[in-house]
């Protein structure tokens, strides 16, 4: 093992095998990139920097060839630029930096000045730059950009030539300058350099007003783009005069307002020491009481979306503010315990990114429900939340060859509307819904012998949600759980669909998975959250993908091909279904020796026959349709024909309506349905009436027939 991982042997040492599905980056910072879906880039210790996707688009989730390197040696800033992020600034230790254009994946060398403390004494250069030496870019211009050494350095041309706007903003002590290492070795390596800057921040409601930090204990802002400096330094603690201001969380509201961490733990000092300014550093306010005394503070930053809501990351985790620093909450969730060294919200969607220094990247999704949080709330019974925004990305599968099966791997965000709700207590549930989440997954595949100890979907998530649009009328049903606390629900932005009958059904298949119907027009929708006499509504925004410009006609008929098909189709599961089930029935009563049985076997042999005949057009009973690919043995009979054809038709996608050739052929088929409506509606329902008469008579269970089956009806879809 070692800083950049671990790796195992099996042959004595000639040849050694990394150990890929292990998330233990060591990232120094993170910044976001402004594509659609939004990118992650950050530095990573002894293994160079890494730039990928928040959502992959692709149905395995997010794996390592979604990512790229934009830096060797120890990653430490990467910076795309916000107004354009095919531009990405990166440099690896001391600031040697590149800039990428990923247009056409071509670099630039742009460190502002050749001479290092690799080669030269650090006290006798000119400029010094910190093993992590920050950059920052403009916020309305790529080719802008800043990075920092004992001065900040700007350049107006994307890094091709530079211009040091500051005189030396650290406090330049000579005794800390040494060559590193000694007695008997020097150690020469950089990342002890030190009276060097350490972050840049650019205020996102200003751009002149830039905010820097130093290793040793100094803040300074420019509120003229760099050609006046004031030291603000004045307020801070000095218990930690030479603590790292490691980073400098401007306000999104403010460019006067500003938050850090000043970090001692290198000093000693393991305390937290967390401040304000809403005065340009005039004035500083200890926002820290009530953190944990040996928590060392490294970075705090405001949420874009909700003033006064902070995010702090220390050497040991996560806390969140609800109100600017008078208090703080540790957010444990499922995060491990970590040091958090960098952290940013994003605007759209609401997110948190965490770089943390020993377990990698890590997103929370869906900030919204903890944005709307009051301290009340903790005691209402039943509060749902406003829901984000749903996006109908359109998926492809195969961008890139799939991982290894050693490859660490993980989920992709939720698509659709995260719908959020608040209980003060749980609702009971049956014994063995608490199970863990894979035992769960494994039981509902038919691994193993869970499923038959595992309580029904709907007993174990007894909040119901239903959905509607905008006139009211059905979309689809889901259910959620009933933890104490906030508990949330996606809709996969799908209408009720249809599915096999349970008899027939394959085990892949799962509650949880969601409605699998149409999908829904981009629009407005609401959602009914009931659940033990409490109830609420929130509506629901549905958006097409920002990256594709599909005409509203286009999704419209696509749309309404895609309702009339389903609606056909699930008429045609269900008598399937209940041809399937009355069969077995049938052959039950057949195989019975009881008299009453035995009265009436020749009606009953009588009537198998006849449904038999008519369920050939349905399905054929030589298939294991709950064995998968079975059905690969036989030439499919009508019904499960144009079952198939549904779920083909149903991979189309919102962007694309059916062509005059699918249409001819998906009418031809549907043309076969009426027929066979008619004739299970009529006198084969007559002939089943006539037999239950007589198996009621003879004390036996009467054949499921149900109501007559009709296109349209909204009791045959699958609403789970």
């Amino acid at each position: 093992g070692n800083d950049g991982g671990a790796l195992v042997s099996v042959d004595g040492g000639k040849a050694w095998h990394a150990f890929n599905n292990l998330p233990i980056e060591e990232f120094y910072t993170v910044a976001i990139a402004n594509t659609k879906p939004f990118g992650v880039c950050g530095g990573i210790q002894d293994n160079s920097a890494a730039c990928g996707p928040s959502n992959s688009l692709m149905g395995g989730g997010i794996s390592g060839a979604d990512w790229w390197n934009p830096a060797d040696g120890d990653g430490t800033y990467v910076v795309p630029a916000p107004s354009d992020p095919s531009i990405v600034y990166a440099a690896s230790q001391t600031a040697f930096a590149s800039r990428i254009d990923t247009r056409n994946w071509t670099q630039t060398f742009i460190r502002p000045s050749l001479p290092s403390s690799s080669d030269t004494p650090i006290s006798t250069l000119k400029y010094r730059y910190n093993w992590a030496a920050p950059i920052a870019v403009s916020p309305n211009d790529a080719n802008t950009v800043y990075i920092g050494a004992n001065v900040l350095f700007k350049s107006s041309d994307g890094g091709a030539n530079w211009t040091a706007i500051s005189k030396d903003l650290t406090r330049d002590i000579k005794a800390h300058q040494p060559v590193a290492g000694g007695p008997v070795f020097h150690d020469i390596s950089t990342a002890e350099n030190s009276d060097t800057i350490l972050s840049i921040s650019i205020a996102p409601t200003d751009p002149k007003v830039i905010w820097v930090g130093t290793d040793d204990g100094l803040v300074w802002v420019t509120r003229d783009g760099g050609t006046t400096w004031t030291n603000v330094s004045a307020g801070l603690p000095q218990a930690v005069s030479l603590g790292r201001i490691t980073q400098i969380g401007v306000s999104p509201f403010g460019a006067g307002t500003a938050y850090i961490a000043v970090d001692g733990h290198m000093l000693g000092d393991e305390h937290p020491y967390v401040l304000k300014t809403s005065d340009y550093g005039a004035h500083w306010q200890r926002i820290d009481n009530g953190l944990p005394d040996d928590y060392s503070a490294v970075v705090v930053r405001e949420d874009p979306n909700k003033q006064g809501l902070l995010a702090l990351g220390t050497m040991r985790g996560l806390y969140l503010s609800f109100d600017d620093g008078a208090h703080w909450q540790p957010m444990t969730a499922n995060l491990p315990t970590m040091a958090v060294w960098d952290l940013k919200f994003t605007k759209s969607p609401h997110d948190l990114v965490l770089a943390t220094h020993g377990r990698g990247l890590w997103i929370l999704d869906n900030l919204e429900a903890l944005e709307q949080w009051q301290p009340e709330m903790a005691d209402a019974a039943f509060h749902v939340f406003p829901a984000s925004q749903g996006i109908e990305w359109q998926t492809f599968f195969g961008r890139h060859i799939r991982p290894a099966t050693d490859e660490f791997t993980t989920p992709n965000p939720p698509g659709g509307p995260v719908i959020a709700y608040s209980l003060a207590k749980a609702i009971s549930v049956p014994k063995g819904c608490d199970a863990d989440k894979q035992k769960d997954d494994k039981a509902a595949r038919g691994h193993g012998d869970q499923k038959s100890h595992k309580p029904p979907f709907d007993a174990c998530n007894p909040v119901t949600i239903t959905i509607t649009d905008g006139a009211g009328n059905p979309v689809a049903r889901l259910r959620g759980p009933g933890k104490a606390g906030i508990d949330e629900v996606t809709w996969n932005m799908h209408y009720a669909g249809v599915r096999m009958p349970k008899s027939l059904r394959a085990p892949e298949w799962h509650p949880s998975h969601g409605p699998n119907g149409p999908i829904a027009l981009p629009g407005t929708y609401k959602a009914l959250v009931t659940t033990n006499g409490h109830s609420g509504k929130v509506m629901l925004q549905v958006a097409g993908d920002p990256r594709v410009d599909t005409p509203l006609a286009t999704q419209q008929a696509a749309f309404e091909s895609s309702v009339k098909m389903r609606d056909e189709v699930a008429a045609t599961i269900a008598m399937i279904g209940r041809s399937h089930d009355m069969i077995g029935t049938l052959d039950q009563l057949l195989a019975s020796t009881s008299n009453a049985a035995a009265g009436l076997r020749t009606s009953a042999g009588t009537l198998r026959q006849q449904l038999a005949s008519f369920a050939a057009n349905l399905y054929d009973p030589h298939v294991q349709y709950k064995v998968p690919e079975d059905d690969l043995h036989f030439i499919p009979p009508w019904g499960m024909k144009f079952f198939g054809l549904y779920q083909l038709a149903g991979m189309m996608g919102p962007n694309q309506a059916p062509n005059a050739e699918q249409q001819r052929y998906i009418a031809q088929m549907a043309a076969k349905l009426q027929p066979l409506l008619d004739d299970f509606n009529g006198p084969l329902r007559q002939a089943v009436l006539k037999f239950n008469v007589k198996a009621q008579q003879a004390g036996e269970k009467p054949l499921p027939v149900g109501e007559p089956v009709k296109v349209g009806d909204p009791k045959l879809l699958a609403n789970d």
